[in-house]
């Protein structure tokens, strides 16, 4: 593992109630990503899960999140609750048991998106180099 995905997994190890943890570009095309289990439904499922989030349904959440002054969606299902907040050129996904402490779901996405601030940055060189 990278070290990226080791620090994501350590939110995972400290906190039980979180399942899964995801960075993704502004088209929600992951970058990074960390599971609680190596054969976890949300990674095996991965394109159901985030179709089911909200991610893929014409990217509505998205561009709520995009476009708009709101930096932060949480969507409660049957098993999950995910949490999706923006980053600057980036969103974090977390998803969560349903029993989770939101309050502190939001506290973890705080902290994780400030220590990938750097992260941005690099995006949007990427973002430019795409756009020649």
């Amino acid at each position: 593992m990278n070290q990226i995905q080791d620090f994501l997994h350590q939110y995972l190890k400290t906190f039980p109630y979180l399942e899964g943890l995801i960075i993704s570009d502004k088209e929600g095309i992951e970058i990074f990503s960390a599971y609680r289990e190596e054969k976890s439904l949300l990674k095996e499922n991965q394109a159901t899960t985030m179709f089911v989030a909200g991610l893929n349904q014409s990217n509505e959440n998205l561009a709520k999140l995009n476009q708009t002054k709101i930096n932060s969606l949480t969507l409660f299902y049957e098993n999950y609750v995910v949490f999706l907040e923006a980053g600057n050129g980036f969103f974090l996904t977390i998803f969560s048991k349903i029993d989770a402490n939101i309050s502190l779901v939001k506290q973890i996405a705080g902290d994780i998106l400030v220590s990938f601030g750097p992260l941005s940055g690099e995006l949007d060189k990427i973002n430019n180099l795409n756009k020649f």
